[in-house]
């Protein structure tokens, strides 16, 4: 089962991905924010729904939610924040690489919804 993370209601600011990877993004976020309770709270919600959708969330939640997201993947391919997918049984050097390759795609949707097209 695969799980998605919406910025819209269009199709195109969407994230659709295997389950690993879903899961493995909300968990890199939850370790970057952990402090952040409510954050933190909504991750875990996500990952038990298999979605994270950000324009059915109250805006200030939305909006932190979405500046994680962004923080985190930036700085995993930036290589200034670590991911833990290296710790994970799955962890072998083509499901990383598969992992960031899946994080260029959410990259390029965050830009895209937060442009508005």
């Amino acid at each position: 089962m695969g799980g998605l993370i919406s910025f819209s209601d269009r199709a195109e600011h969407t994230w659709l991905v295997a389950g690993w990877a879903f899961r493995q993004i909300l968990d890199d976020v939850r370790r970057q924010y952990a402090n952040d309770e409510e954050l933190t709270e909504a991750l875990e919600l996500a990952e038990i729904h298999y979605g994270l959708m950000l324009d059915g969330l109250e805006p200030a939640l939305a909006g932190r939610l979405e500046a994680a997201i962004r923080n985190v993947v930036s700085g995993i391919l930036a290589g200034t924040v670590p991911s833990g997918i290296t710790e994970q049984p799955y962890g072998d050097p083509l499901t990383v690489q598969q992992y960031l390759e899946a994080l260029k795609d959410l990259m390029r949707i965050l830009c895209s919804s937060s442009r508005g097209d």
